[in-house]
């Protein structure tokens, strides 16, 4: 539900570098490599590096994506779903797809990572949070917005 804050999850550091989402943040992850997945309470962290990337980018999941392969689909507390998620480390990620109004698709080889959440699956106002450890830069995507304007 909207509103409703779990202080479990990371928030949004004071200062100059938290940013509400912008597009070309999540397009800096398309040929880098999926490098950990780290399941935390009720969100997720997936990592990610390259050889081109001036900081690791680290993608917090504050609603679980679905995950869709040639084999099949899966939702978070599905059987099988922390193992496909967890096969797609070390995946690169091709593209991603920040339709307004549609969700998040990031695209590793072999799944898609599809962040489209219902309003009953977010318990903050915030969905995503986009942050590169070593300069301090984050993006924060949010329900109501861009491509979660649908949550309005």
């Amino acid at each position: 539900m909207l509103g409703r804050r779990d202080e479990r999850r990371p928030s949004i550091p004071d200062g100059p570098q938290a940013v509400v989402g912008r597009r070309s943040d999540l397009q800096r992850l398309v040929g880098t490599d999926l490098a950990a997945v780290t399941f935390i309470a009720d969100f997720l962290e997936i990592t990610f590096d390259g050889d081109n990337l001036p900081a690791t980018p680290r993608l917090t999941c504050l609603a679980w994506p679905r995950l869709s392969a040639p084999e099949g689909t899966w939702s978070v507390g599905q059987a099988g779903y922390r193992d496909r998620l967890v096969e797609t480390i070390g995946s690169r990620v091709t593209s991603v797809d920040e339709t307004p109004d549609d969700g998040i698709t990031i695209k590793v080889d072999g799944c898609d990572l599809i962040v489209r959440p219902t309003e009953d699956e977010v318990a903050g106002p915030e969905i995503l949070q986009l942050y590169f450890l070593e300069t301090g830069e984050m993006s924060v995507w949010r329900g109501g917005e861009d491509s979660f304007a649908y949550l309005a």
